[in-house]
């Protein structure tokens, strides 16, 4: 959303405590802070964290001219702290190509750190300017072509992370929010808490019994299909 990366004057707070660390984030940015008594989570929240990271972009020119705090080296030491606190913590994020300024060195610079962090659930888009936001008049504008060709870069560098992440999740267990029935393949379809509805992949599974929507399957990782997992019921 546009509105969120230049400013305005409506602000979306929110706060995660993880362990140690109180990461807040609004529209205008993150803001990294130390807690005085830190927290030890326990096994379940360490199991079902999920951390959402609206982070924009990763070169320093075009977070400071989306008015957005903290630079790169910032966000590198964002995450690392999460994940020192909660390793199995999925980190999603949305970042923006093409925004106005946005040359091929800025964008090698957000290309490399999506490589670099590898993040596991990435959503990026093109920049659109609204009318009435800071960056609607802005200069050194980009093309639209260039906007696509960057954003279809970035998910295709995300396809390959995703699917070596999902390739290390072969022989692991998952507990499986049942949520559809393929009577043509004879298996359920759901999802783990590293998945959203509708946006991410899914896990398909067989098995000897009968499951319902809603239920849950603990479920061995056997294969992989790019965003997608392959299972079976490790109870039937």
């Amino acid at each position: 959303d546009a509105n969120m990366l230049n400013g305005v004057v409506m602000m979306i707070l929110f706060t995660c405590v993880i362990s140690s660390v109180v990461v807040e984030y609004s529209a205008q940015g993150i803001l990294l802070k130390e807690k005085m008594q830190p927290d030890e989570p326990d096994d379940k929240q360490l199991d079902d964290e999920q951390m959402l990271l609206p982070l924009q972009h990763a070169d320093d020119g075009i977070l400071k001219a989306m008015n957005r705090r903290g630079d790169s080296a910032f966000l590198r030491e964002v995450i690392a702290k999460i994940r020192s606190a909660l390793p199995d913590a999925v980190i999603r994020t949305t970042f923006i190509v093409g925004f106005p300024g946005e040359g091929e060195k800025e964008f090698e610079n957000l290309a490399e750190f999506v490589n670099e962090i590898e993040f596991d659930r990435l959503g990026c888009f093109a920049f659109s300017p609204q009318e009435g936001t800071p960056a609607f008049n802005m200069e050194n504008t980009v093309d639209e072509d260039v906007k696509l060709r960057r954003g279809e870069i970035i998910m295709q560098d995300q396809l390959e992370i995703v699917t070596l992440k999902n390739r290390d999740r072969i022989g692991k267990t998952y507990r499986v929010l049942v949520e559809d029935y393929d009577g043509y393949t004879d298996s359920y379809s759901g999802r783990t808490y590293m998945d959203a509805p509708e946006i991410d992949g899914t896990v398909s599974f067989t098995t000897n019994k009968n499951y319902e929507p809603g239920d849950f399957a603990d479920v061995v990782i056997i294969g992989v299909n790019d965003y997608d997992l392959i299972g079976k019921d490790l109870n039937g």
